[in-house]
């Protein structure tokens, strides 16, 4: 049944010693069986108690109720103490229930009833006496083995043929045992059995399940897969895993091939990625790195020699430093393989810059507002002092000369404040003396009146100074 439905999951049929024709052939037989049943026959053998009531006829009704189906039969003639038998062919499976029909609910009284059948016999019994009804209930009496036999479990008053994954060993008065998970059972057994899977599947639900991908099993009966490294992978069912073997470039990570990032490396078959080492680098998915050029001096002159070393495809671009000029850029480029060392100069000249201008990368600027340059070699302008300023590309500054009432500062004039002075070519203002003041940008300072007595008399004399413009009341 289980190779069937799961296929080749479990252990080839090969190893009961049966072949496969033979073991399907009794599979479809064993279904065809258990769906229809089996038509046997049933014979039924009832016994009389000792008692009878003259009142009634002896005449009734019996069905039988099994775990497939039921079948009823009159009985006639039947007198105390006495038994009385009929059979019947329809298959009703396990007889389990007894049920009397009794029109007058007195008559004959039933010791017990035997059915037996092509597997065995069941056997009820009945009470002494029957049991008077004077409510007017139905005149049925239904009485019911008490226990079920082994492979059959209680399933309300009938005994039902245990199911696929249960079983029951014994005369029970309860219902079948389930196997357990990792056991199965056909239909009516009395015990289960250890479920046993082929190589790439494992045991789960009473069957075997195919393990998933990039997992795998020996099979037997192991419940669960086994997951590959990293750097393995499998196909669903698989009772091993496989490297992941990738192409220069990649390596083998979650079960498949992912490429190298930048600045590392790998060959075919490698289990990770390498660094590039120094001066050497490699784009992302590379299988090898390339050489760096070394660093190049910022000043050249006539006599520096420079050494790099090359890798097949590099390119190397010698120019002047600041400070020294050439019609063009020197380039290298390797063609070959192989390293090479590669001793080279450019065709470099000095740069000399007039006066008003400096050295600025290969060529010469000119020097900004307010600073200045004698020219020649000199890579930077001087700035002028802030008393002095001079226009863009100037060899010198000049002061800056102002008139009364303002000073030099910044490169320019500025007005001299409140209660200073300055003349024409003065350098920095001046503050006024006690008793002066000035305006903004004046260049000189007014006397002040002095305090004047608050009480004056004929005797008194005052002397004060006065300068032009000032006014005394």
């Amino acid at each position: 049944l289980h190779s069937l439905f799961h296929g080749d999951c479990y252990l080839s049929p090969s190893h009961t010693g049966y072949s496969r024709d033979m073991n399907l052939t009794l599979t479809l037989l064993f279904l065809l069986l258990f769906l229809r049943g089996v038509a046997g026959t049933y014979t039924v053998t009832v016994k009389s108690a000792d008692e009878r009531n003259a009142e009634t006829s002896n005449t009734f009704t019996v069905t039988i109720t099994g775990d497939r189906g039921s079948a009823s039969s009159n009985v006639i003639g039947i007198d105390k103490n006495s038994e009385k038998s009929f059979s019947f062919t329809t298959d009703i499976g396990l007889p389990s229930c007894a049920r009397v029909y009794n029109p007058g609910r007195n008559g004959v009284m039933l010791s017990w009833l035997r059915v037996s059948y092509n597997s065995g016999s069941t056997t009820i019994y009945f009470p002494d006496k029957w049991i008077e009804d004077d409510e007017g209930e139905s005149p049925w009496l239904e009485r019911c083995r008490g226990t079920c036999p082994p492979k059959y479990g209680k399933n309300g008053k009938l005994c039902k043929l245990c199911g696929v994954n249960t079983y029951n060993n014994q005369d029970t008065r309860s219902g079948c045992t389930p196997c357990s998970s990792t056991q199965t059972s056909s239909a009516g057994s009395r015990s289960c059995y250890d479920v046993t899977c082929n190589k790439g599947c494992y045991v789960r639900d009473h069957g075997c399940r195919k393990c998933p991908q990039n997992t795998y099993s020996k099979g037997g009966r192991s419940n669960r897969c086994t997951a590959c490294s990293t750097t393995h992978y499998s196909k669903a069912g698989s009772e091993s895993c496989s490297p992941v073997n990738c192409k220069g470039g990649e390596y083998p990570t979650n079960h498949r091939c992912q490429e190298c990032p930048q600045k590392t490396f790998s060959i075919a078959g490698d289990r990770s990625c390498t660094v590039c080492g120094i001066n050497e680098t490699a784009p992302a998915k590379s299988n090898r790195c390339r050489g760096v050029c070394k660093s190049i001096p910022k000043i050249w002159n006539v006599t520096t020699q420079l050494e790099v070393i090359l890798n097949e495809g590099d390119a190397l671009t010698l120019s002047c430093g600041n400070g020294y000029s050439s019609t063009g850029d020197d380039v290298v480029m390797c063609v070959k393989g192989e390293n090479y060392s590669y001793n080279k100069q450019p065709a470099c000249k000095e740069v000399i810059c007039s006066k008003g201008w400096f050295v600025k990368n290969h060529g010469c600027g000119k020097c900004p507002q307010n600073t200045y340059s004698i020219g020649g070699r000199s890579n930077r302008c001087t700035a002028c002092s802030s008393t002095h300023y001079s226009e863009a590309g100037s060899e010198s500054c000049s002061p800056v000369n102002c008139k009364g009432g303002e000073y030099p500062t910044n490169h320019r004039c500025q007005e001299c404040p409140q209660n200073t002075f300055s003349r024409a070519g003065d350098k920095s203002c001046t503050a006024c003396g006690i008793n002066e003041t000035a305006l903004a940008r004046s260049s000189r300072c007014h006397g002040v009146c002095k305090s004047i007595p608050t009480m004056w008399n004929v005797t008194t004399q005052l002397k004060v100074i006065l300068n032009e413009g000032d006014a005394l009341t």
